[in-house]
Order: C-alpha cells, then structure tokens, then sequence
C-alpha cells in the first residue's frame, strides 16, 4: 500500500511542498534542469485550490507562477 494515499495532508501548501519533494528525489533529470536554470520553468495555479499549492510547489524548487483563470463549460 502507498503510504501517500492513506496520509492527509496538513494544508495545500504542504501537499505542494511534498509535490515539489517527490520530484527531486524521483525525477533527478527534471529537478537539476531547473535547478540549473529555474527561469525557463513556470507554473500555473488555478485559484479555486491551486495556488496555495503552486506556493509550496514553487517556493522549493524556486521557480514563478502565475494564476489560470479557467471557466466551466
């Protein structure tokens, strides 16, 4: 059983603290690129939920993010 999906998290901004943990430890590739260079990398939140976990997400990989405004169709 995967222990992540028995764990709430304590706030978005952990969830996108623990996103941005996964990341590095799983996916070396993609996190030295942007620790190289973390001006070519950005993300977008969606503000109903998302940008408390943009803010945990970008602040540990310091990378900018910016907020989608989406509509529902």
């Amino acid at each position: 059983m995967n222990i992540m999906s028995v764990i709430p998290y304590e706030s978005r901004f952990s969830a996108g603290k623990i996103l941005a943990q996964l990341i590095t430890m799983n996916h070396r590739m993609i996190s030295d690129n942007i620790a190289k260079n973390p001006a070519h990398y950005y993300a977008f939140a969606i503000p109903n939920g998302g940008v408390s976990v943009a803010e945990g997400f970008c602040n540990i990989l310091h990378i900018c993010y910016d907020l989608l405004i989406v509509r529902k169709i």
